[in-house]
């Protein structure tokens, strides 16, 4: 037969199958799939198909139609057909590691998930049934559960073949989706417990198994298998919240006091030293006292948990009562040692300094914890308070300084103005008269005066340290800004002008300003006496003579008192005539003196001779009758007798009164020779043309007398 002849070929094949040569039938279809190029597939395919009835039917060689269908899956790896019918030809001929390898080409080819799943438990069904082998099983086991995951059966073998392989991770997997699958609570639980279990004796997975307990706590709250066991976990683990939640929780269902007690101080000393939280250890020492209230021991940790939480309100009542300040004192003072935070050294150095202070009656003990305080924050006034009296005990004058700057620097303008004042006024004082600085006790002393510029004691205070300080146009500048006030009361206002007066003439040489505050001050108040002494001297001494007359005229026109007239009348005379050289004005004063007291004799004496020398006749004569009319000796009498009569002779050409006078004295003195001589001047003159007259002192005397 030619080869190619296909319809030679298939007339052979009809022969060779009506004749029953299968044997030859099948040799012919080999003979043409191996004809055939190996791009031919489905016509190969058909040739294998029409092999399978040849060999299972005809010839019945199982062994054959094997090979046939393993050579359609070489072409075709997915047909379905030839996976089924050689899984059946396997499993018939017991050819299980065939019927696996099929089973799970099939498994891998089907579409339906059901279908799988089933193909994968049969895989897994033989490999335990057949081989006993329980690994070779778990992989299709796992594939079943990764498609069903709910697949109870899976699970189950799953569960028993990892139990007897110790295989304990995928058994608690397993474990897990049975506990997720459990409709029932108890069954549930059970298998929660039994992961637990594996998590805490198999796998040593502390941590997770502390969280299953926790959850089966959350289930079973009185599970007393869990609480011991979550107990050594966690203690285990070094889990010390999960250790301090049982050990609270057992507490609270603890059926004896003594338990709780246990339960109880264990948790404190967990909270405490373990978890430092001492705030949380407190409520729990709390409770332990009121079960057991002599216990010593819980007491020290309850003062150390106050520590701790910083809880010294707590602290000082657990120590008053048993009025044991000093040990309170030391915890504090060491807790303020270790202290680093500036403000935790302020609060608890100061509470140390109150208790010493206050409770334990020792404030130099206190002087180190108030140091402390200062130390980490200068500015504290509540720790410069308390120094500062210690400071003045001790006379430790410059740090008494420095605290008290630092109580000033601090008060607030809603302090008590006296308090204020007695602080700035003894910072003063200190630096003036203990420190010796005298600038610092002037910046001292215009703070006060700025806060008071009104009191006394202020103002002394603030020249006394302007004086020391030598700072007098300072003094007088913080004069000068409170007199620009217009609110400035009258009194103030005159005060200031006095002060500066008196400043700027005595210290300063500012005469004239000082003149010019003092004339100020004229002009608001006339009769101010003290400014109008000091105008006096220091118009003298500026020689303002016409100034100093003025000043005096502005006296008199307000004196009252005859006396202090009669004293201004003089001293304004005086002026006059000897700084002034006003010889007329001065005459003047000293006659107004004789209108107000006829017999003053200086003040006639003073207008006599001024008179004399401004050749004033008329005044002299009426001065001098006026001393004649004063009481007078008979010597000073017979002078101004003479006086008078050589002034009404010589100046008046008053004969007559010059006789007159001249008879007067001679009444004093019978033999004054001035009086004589006169007279017998003018008889010899009358008698010239008469004749001689007697010479003889008595003949003269006579003579005299009867003119």
């Amino acid at each position: 037969m030619a080869p190619g002849d296909l319809d030679a070929r298939a007339a052979l094949q009809q022969l060779y199958q009506s004749s029953g040569k299968w044997n030859a039938l099948s040799e012919s279809i080999r003979g043409e799939i191996e004809a055939l190029s190996t791009d031919a597939k489905e016509e190969k395919l058909q040739l294998l198909r029409d092999l399978i009835p040849i060999y299972r039917d005809a010839l019945q060689l199982d062994s054959m139609l094997i090979q046939v269908y393993g050579e359609i899956l070489a072409l075709s790896p997915y047909d379905t057909e030839a996976l089924t019918s050689l899984s059946q030809l396997y499993e018939s001929t017991g050819r299980w590691n065939e019927l696996i390898h099929v089973l799970d080409r099939q498994a891998e080819v089907a579409a339906d998930p059901e279908e799988k799943v089933e193909l994968y438990l049969r895989i897994a069904e033989l490999w335990i049934e057949r081989f006993g082998n329980s690994n070779q099983a778990t992989e299709p086991l796992e594939r079943v559960i990764r498609l069903q995951p709910d697949r109870t059966d899976a699970l189950a073998q799953l569960k028993d073949i990892y139990t007897k392989k110790r295989k304990w991770e995928a058994l608690f997997g397993v474990l897990g989706r049975e506990a997720e699958l459990a409709s029932d609570p108890a069954a549930r639980l059970d298998k929660k417990v039994e992961m637990a279990e594996l998590c805490t004796e198999r796998l040593h997975q502390n941590t997770v198994a502390i969280r299953l307990w926790k959850e089966i706590l959350a289930e079973a709250p009185d599970s007393t298998r869990a609480f011991d066991t979550l107990e050594n976990l966690a203690e285990r683990e070094k889990d010390w919240e999960t250790l301090a939640s049982v050990l609270h929780k057992r507490a609270e269902l603890a059926a004896s006091d003594a338990e709780q007690l246990d339960q109880l101080q264990r948790l404190g000393v967990v909270l405490m030293e373990r978890l430092a939280r001492p705030a949380d250890a407190i409520s729990v020492w709390e409770r332990v006292l009121e079960l057991d209230s002599k216990n010593s021991r819980v007491r020290r940790m309850l003062k150390d948990a106050y520590v701790a939480a910083r809880d010294w309100e707590s602290l000082e009542a657990l120590y008053s009562e048993s009025n044991d300040w000093a040990g309170f004192a030391e915890v504090v003072g060491q807790a303020a040692e270790r202290a680093d935070e500036p403000e935790s050294i302020v609060d608890l150095s100061l509470r140390v300094a109150e208790v010493y202070r206050e409770r334990l009656g020792e404030p130099h003990r206190a002087v180190r914890y108030y140091e402390r305080a200062l130390g980490a924050d200068p500015t504290n006034v509540e720790a410069a308070k308390g120094l500062v009296p210690i400071y003045e005990k001790d006379r430790k004058w410059p740090e008494y300084a420095n605290a008290l700057e630092i109580v000033v620097s601090g008060s607030g303008p809603d302090e008590d103005l006296d308090v204020r004042l007695n602080r700035v006024g003894s910072l003063r004082s200190v630096y003036l008269n203990r420190l010796g600085n005298p600038e610092a006790s002037l910046g001292w002393a215009t703070r006060a005066y700025l806060l008071a510029p009104s009191v006394p004691e202020i103002v002394a205070g603030l020249e006394e340290s302007a004086e020391a300080a030598g700072a007098y146009e300072d003094l007088v500048a913080l004069f000068r800004d409170r007199l620009d006030n217009a609110s400035v009361p009258d009194a103030e206002r005159l005060d200031l002008q006095r002060r500066i007066a008196a400043i700027a003439g005595e210290r300063l040489g500012e005469s004239l300003e000082s003149i010019r505050q003092l004339e100020a001050i004229l002009e608001v108040k006339p009769d101010d006496a003290e400014a109008m002494a000091v105008l006096d001297r220091l118009y003298r001494a500026e020689r303002r003579f016409a100034d100093l007359r003025s000043l005096y005229e502005r006296r008199l026109r307000n004196v009252v008192d005859p006396a202090e007239e009669w004293v201004l009348l003089n001293e304004v005379a005086q002026v006059e005539e000897e700084l002034l050289g006003d010889l007329p004005a001065a005459a003047e004063r000293h006659w107004k003196i004789l209108e107000n007291n006829p017999h003053d004799l200086d003040a006639l004496r003073a207008v006599e001779r001024l008179s004399q020398q401004l050749k004033q006749w008329d005044r002299l004569d009426a001065a001098l009758e006026r001393r004649l009319q004063s009481k007078v000796g008979d010597d000073d009498r017979l002078s101004v007798y003479l006086q008078l009569a050589d002034l009404r002779r010589i100046y008046l050409e008053d004969p007559p009164g010059a006789l007159e006078c001249y008879r007067n004295a001679l009444a004093l003195d019978g033999r004054n020779e001035v009086a004589i001589d006169w007279p017998r001047s003018a008889i010899r003159r009358r008698r010239g043309r008469r004749g001689r007259s007697d010479r003889s002192p008595r003949a003269r005397v006579c003579q005299a007398r009867s003119f």
